[in-house]
């Protein structure tokens, strides 16, 4: 056994990313779909990432959610037909007007948090070292200029001892062989 203080489970949070609530994870199609719509429509989010998302979202297994198979598969049909946002919210009688609560919610539950935070703000450290002028984006050591091998671009970031290669000189490829 390891000493883990926590586990990620990358399927399940996929397709329910209501599996990290205290409380237990909420049924899709009734509680997560609404709310992806409204905040889709609200933020002018394309159609086709949407889309991706609520196929992501396949609906819950018994006992969050008690939708038969053939009600399942008559959803996920629906999904992949439709053309628009708005007519999935239409065909779920999802009502899109309700995005501003769904974002005042949000930003409450941020606030909550960084309320409770006792560090500082990640985003006002990264403004007060701008401000005081220090570059923030480009790492300060260990990058290498870039160089060509064989027209390729190589070289970037670290890598290996840090030399560039030449054509007089060997390049490691990944399996360890010496060219």
């Amino acid at each position: 056994m390891i000493d883990a203080d926590s586990v990620m489970l990358a399927r399940a949070a996929e397709r329910n990313p209501s599996v990290f609530l205290p409380a237990g994870p909420r049924c899709n199609v009734t509680e997560i779909v609404p709310k992806l719509l409204q905040i889709a429509q609200y933020t002018q989010n394309p159609w086709g990432n949407t889309k991706f998302l609520l196929n992501q979202f396949k609906p819950s297994p018994p006992p969050i959610s008690k939708m038969p198979k053939a009600e399942k598969k008559e959803y996920q049909e629906m999904i992949n037909k439709a053309k628009s946002i708005e007519e999935v919210a239409e065909k779920l009688s999802i009502d899109l007007g309700g995005c501003k609560d769904v974002m005042n919610e949000i930003e409450a539950r941020i606030k909550e948090r960084q309320a409770d935070q006792e560090e500082q703000d990640v985003f006002e450290e990264r403004k007060e070292k701008e401000d005081a002028g220090e570059v923030v984006d480009e790492p300060s050591e260990g990058v290498e200029e870039k160089a060509q091998v064989d027209g390729f671009d190589v070289g970037v970031g670290q890598a290996g001892t840090g030399d560039i290669p030449t054509e007089s000189t060997p390049v490691e490829r990944s399996t360890g062989i010496i060219a």
